[in-house]
This record gives structure tokens, sequence and C-alpha cells, in this order.
């Protein structure tokens, strides 16, 4: 530090300008900068830019766990589970969330498991249950994957009312 200091002084000719100092401000400039300020964090609350969206971003009623950006076109999860609930229930989960809404199948429910559940950072918040899908193990039985740990050896039979596990329903979309 003695070393600056004394090179400091050995430079220094003496013939630095003074630092300028900062204009007095009125309190009607003030009141206008912070009204400034506002515009500009309003601006950012904007939605983002739709060539932005990437995988767990939250968009059009759901969180993002497939994305597509070469066709503009992508997954979107419900951001809450439904049920349990009977499959029969689950395969009409349209008509509890609105048009759009449908059921996944096996491999739309095993990359959200990757993308946004708990094989990933469980960005989408789901619980340690199984999850019903739309696909078919056979004539009788769905499908399933349990949440906690990935598991997809599960499979039961879908027309049989007491058999009740969770819906995480999904829609598409188009950009």
């Amino acid at each position: 530090v003695g070393v600056a200091i004394w090179a400091f002084s050995v430079f220094s000719t003496g013939s630095e300008k003074p630092v300028p100092t900062l204009p007095k401000v009125k309190t009607a400039d003030i009141k206008d900068s912070i009204a400034l300020e506002k515009t500009s964090i309003d601006s950012l609350n904007k939605v983002t830019p739709l060539a932005k969206l990437v995988v767990g971003d939250l968009y059009d009623g759901g969180i993002i766990f497939v994305i597509n950006d070469s066709n503009n076109t992508g997954k979107i999860a419900h951001l809450e589970d439904a049920g349990p609930m009977p499959w029969q229930n689950a395969a009409k989960i349209h008509e509890q969330l609105g048009e759009g809404w449908r059921l996944p199948t096996f491999d739309e429910l095993r990359i959200m498991y990757q993308t946004i559940g708990q094989g990933a950072t469980n960005s989408g918040e789901f619980a340690d249950e199984l999850y019903w899908s739309a696909t078919a193990y056979d004539d009788y039985q769905a499908r399933l994957i349990r949440f906690q740990d990935g598991n997809t050896s599960y499979h039961y039979n879908k027309n049989v009312a007491h058999r009740k596990f969770k819906v995480r329903a999904i829609r598409d979309f188009r950009r």
C-alpha cells in the first residue's frame, strides 16, 4: 500500500482537474425519476418473449415440460395434481379442467418425471405417489409411474372404481 501511495505522489503533477459536483436536484425531478423507474420495472413484468421459453417456465396456465423450438410447439403440465381418482375419471380430466387438458401418455408422464418432477428439480411439485397415464398395459390395465422414484413397473386395473391415483393433466401448445 505504501508503494502505491508513493508511486502516485511521484507521478502526480498537481494539475488534476477538480471533480465536478453534481447539480442540486429539485423535488419535482425526483418524482419524475421515480415514475421513470416504475415504468422500467413495469416493463420487466411483461410476459417473456416466446422465443426465450424453456423447460420449467410457467406458460399458459401450466409449467413447460417439453418444448420444440424448431416448430414452435410444446407441452405444459397443469400446475396442480387432480385426484386421487379412478382411471375412468382421469381419462375425462378435460371435463374438470377445460378444453385441451388431457391425461398424459406413459411416455409424456415419464418425460414430466425427468424434466419437472423428482427426477429433476421437482419444479412441478409432484407428490411421492402414483400417477395415472392414458397408456394401456393390456385390455384391462393402465400404466402408472411412481413419482417418488420414477418406478415405471406399475399397472393396475383401469375399470375398478376403488383404484384411485393422482392425475397431472397436460396440454399441447403452439406458439
